[in-house]
């Protein structure tokens, strides 16, 4: 989990270093060979200056945005990628039950193999490294995993024993929860 975390922190990080240079195509029909950027027209070459940074004009309406404070550019377009940083950052943490990853043996051509596991697409199996978890086998030896992730117990309990530890996955991970003596 902590491994997810510090990729998804790693990700957000460079997303936010985005501030300093910026770029996109801002080509418009109406104004052939130009820049269109809100009530500017900007011919190739052109480069205005504002208080918070510049912008470069290009060829094909390709315009580089340059800033020197950082609050100009959350104000405009970096809002969007703080928006994208924090989504990936919890879908990032959200996921941290579930794995994915290749397993294929070039002896058994389109199955999953994993150890001495083998799995037909489309399978489900046991989860081979854990108590309680699955193992669902795609095309092309592509397999995902799922664990029970993290359990909390309720204020006033702690965690106990699973309930059924035999049991298929998701219900191995049903847990008994143990009153905390005070």
């Amino acid at each position: 989990m902590k491994l997810f975390l510090i990729i998804g922190l790693i990700c957000g990080l460079i997303i936010a270093n985005k501030a300093a240079v910026m770029q996109g195509n801002y080509a418009d029909p109406k104004h052939p060979g130009k820049c269109v950027y809100h009530d500017m027209i900007l011919s190739p070459g052109e480069h205005p200056y504002s208080k918070c940074g510049r912008m470069l004009c290009g060829e094909t309406g390709w315009i580089v945005f340059h800033t020197w404070d950082l609050a100009f550019y959350i104000e405009t377009t970096m809002k969007f990628w703080i928006l994208i940083s924090l989504i990936c950052g919890f879908i990032v943490a959200n996921r941290a039950a579930v794995a994915r990853g290749t397993y294929k043996d070039p002896r058994y051509p389109g199955k999953c193999v994993v150890g001495d596991l083998i799995v037909s697409p489309g399978e489900e199996a046991k989860h081979p490294f854990s108590r309680c978890g699955r193992m669902l086998c795609g095309s092309e030896g592509s397999v995902v995993f799922h664990t029970c992730g993290a359990i909390g117990a309720p204020s006033g309990y702690k965690l106990g024993d699973p309930i059924e530890p035999a049991a298929p996955y998701p219900k191995c991970c049903n847990r008994h929860f143990i009153p905390v003596d005070n």
